[in-house]
């Protein structure tokens, strides 16, 4: 019981009030998997037009498989139940190949208000590429203006015998689960990233105090950027995608002052953008797999 109310605790919403004009609302919370099991996950979503929603989930927020999906779905239309499904990866850290991802579906979970927070629970099912069930239980996200006031509260709560996903949350909930939400790439790790364009502009810098941190950029293989002294004056490359699959690396040449090497990291194409952070030590790497 302890467990659960850690949950309700931990969880948190940025959510504007149904039925407004323009709305973007905005839950985190957890997947309780029947059999054992708790996910983190997080649900982001605007009104597109009558009832129908579209926006992006994300599982795993602080675990090594942080995953980011495509949403649509749709409302009641009294606006008290909520059906959403997952249709495509967006950027995962996971080395899974696609076919063997679950992806979420959820039909008509309550919107509610319980004790003023905005709450969502209700039943979900994954489901394979292909439509084979992969695992089912129970979705329950909750609002922002509950979880905000009791944030400090539950940093300093943390039990030894909760899972260690939420004790990773519960230690860095300010930090991380309230913050940017940036991805962080540590040594050896691997972002898969669905890109649509034939290019991508690479773009790296410091946004805290430069400090001399210093690294070099391959793609597929070939240096674009040799050596480099990142700034807070952003530095960029373009590289032109003619593979299915291309690999960005990332190595630190030198800590700088400070270590970690840490660097600002975005690529883009046209209006689409993602935006994550390397922290390595000297002679480490990361990964970047664009593709489509």
């Amino acid at each position: 019981m302890y467990i659960v109310n850690i949950i309700f605790l931990l969880l948190f919403v940025r959510v504007s009030v149904f039925g407004q004009q323009r709305v973007e609302h905005e839950f985190v919370g957890t997947l309780q998997i029947n059999g054992g099991g708790l996910v983190t996950y997080k649900l982001v979503f605007s009104e597109t037009g009558g009832l129908t929603i579209a926006g992006t989930s994300m599982t795993d927020l602080l675990g090594p498989d942080k995953t980011s999906s495509k949403i649509e779905g749709t409302l009641s239309v009294d606006k008290t139940k909520i059906s959403i499904r997952e249709t495509e990866n967006i950027y995962t850290k996971s080395t899974a190949a696609d076919s063997l991802f679950c992806y979420i579906h959820i039909n008509n979970a309550r919107i509610k208000r319980v004790s003023n927070k905005r709450v969502i629970q209700g039943n979900f099912v994954g489901k394979y590429r292909n439509g084979k069930k992969c695992v089912d239980g129970y979705v329950y996200l909750i609002g922002a203006d509950f979880a905000d006031s009791l944030a400090q509260k539950v940093a300093l709560s943390a039990n030894e015998n909760t899972s260690d996903t939420l004790k990773r949350l519960l230690s860095t909930y300010s930090q991380k689960v309230k913050g940017s939400g940036i991805t962080e790439l540590k040594k050896n790790e691997l972002l898969s990233i669905k890109w649509p364009c034939q290019e991508a502009t690479i773009e790296l810098w410091d946004g805290r105090a430069e400090d001399g941190d210093m690294v070099s950029v391959l793609f597929n293989g070939v240096v674009v950027m040799e050596k480099v002294v990142i700034t807070q004056q952003k530095k960029s490359v373009v590289v032109q995608l003619r593979e299915k699959i291309n690999l960005i690396k990332i190595i630190a040449e030198h800590e700088g002052n400070q270590s970690p090497c840490t660097v600002d990291v975005v690529i883009r194409c046209d209006d689409r953008k993602h935006s994550l952070q390397t922290v390595l030590n000297k002679s480490e790497n990361a990964l970047i797999k664009l593709y489509n």
